[in-house]
């Protein structure tokens, strides 16, 4: 199929088995949507399913491409880690393949740190940078007398590697929350959780927040191609708000009247802080990413975290979108 007389390659890569790529196929698949949105726009696409066993064989893949698109979460399914992949990755990009998102910049705006680094814009929050056990220890100390935490590993989604710390009725003991659903709270002594950490220490800084009790109020996410906002969804339940179940998130377009100051100061105030604060150009930028915000007391919105390693699922509204951004940077 052509557009004019564009014509180029794609993979759509996610990430399996070696069974599963053995007949891996868009037919059925989540991701038929965004394929088609690419055909629309004049791209040959094609499956990618990437396993550590299979790297030698998805480089020589990604290697007949234009261009692919990631769908990779930090921590996979079985348990893996991006290592292997990243490596991977950085390669095929610099033999001219156009790979979103590209490791580098995942390192500078998808982990956690993101939300230190930021903290200095008006989307700030009371946040801190945890380096070694003695620092969880102090700071956790220092801190949760004053009101509950928030802790963050380096790099995790779907709620790995975040907790709510509570202090608990005697100041050795802490009340742990993880916000992984359907996760009971539980009791635990200072220091059992402090070592429990080091695993996680291990891997990156992590980032302890204030914990905002506006998130009972729900929590709104915002799907960007490059610098555009393209939909939102919004989750009325967290799982780390007590008593209750997390709910779906529901998903809309990016005319949502409920979120209009949201798009507005993302697109003419934050995302050109962001990239200033970052030292990223507009090519930096991920094709395809998402913003997490919590609601500030007295108006307006609080960064929880960027995610830019597997954004999905995401709004309809921003498939087309999407598939134009690489159309349109594969022409230029």
């Amino acid at each position: 199929m052509t557009y004019g007389s564009f014509c180029m390659k794609i993979g759509l890569m996610w990430h399996g088995s070696a069974e599963d790529r053995a007949k891996q196929t868009l037919e059925g698949h989540r991701l038929e949507p965004t394929a088609d949105a690419f055909r629309q726009q004049g791209f040959d696409v094609f499956p990618c399913v990437y396993h550590d066993g299979c790297a030698a064989e998805v480089e020589k893949q990604l290697l007949g491409f234009d261009a692919v698109q990631v769908w990779v979460n930090p921590i996979t399914e079985d348990g893996h880690d991006r290592t292997k992949l990243d490596t991977l990755l950085r390669g095929v990009a610099e033999d001219g393949v156009f790979v979103s998102s590209h490791p580098n910049t995942i390192l500078k705006m998808g982990t956690k740190t993101v939300v230190f680094d930021t903290k200095g814009l008006s989307w700030g929050s009371d946040v801190h940078l945890i380096h070694s056990l003695q620092d969880m220890a102090d700071q956790l100390k220092a801190r949760l007398p004053l009101g509950p935490r928030v802790l963050k590993q380096h790099r995790g989604h779907s709620g790995q590697g975040i907790w709510k710390i509570t202090s608990g009725e005697t100041p050795s003991i802490i009340k742990v929350k993880p916000a992984t659903r359907s996760t009971p709270e539980v009791e635990m002594t200072l220091e059992d959780w402090v070592q429990s950490c080091g695993p996680y220490l291990a891997q990156g800084p992590m980032l302890d927040q204030a914990y905002n009790p506006l998130i009972e109020q729900g929590m709104v996410r915002a799907y960007l191609v490059g610098g555009c906002v393209e939909g939102f969804g919004f989750q009325e339940v967290n799982a780390l708000v007590m008593g209750k179940e997390p709910t779906q998130r529901t998903y809309s377009g990016p005319d949502d009247d409920r979120f209009q100051d949201l798009k507005i100061q993302l697109e003419g105030k934050w995302i050109p802080e962001l990239m200033r604060t970052l030292d990223l150009s507009h090519d930096d930028l991920p094709m395809l990413w998402d913003t997490d915000f919590m609601f500030r007391e007295g108006g307006g919105h609080m960064l929880c975290e960027i995610n830019v390693s597997c954004v999905y699922p995401y709004p309809e509204s921003a498939m087309i979108p999407l598939a134009r951004a690489f159309r349109q940077r594969l022409t230029r």
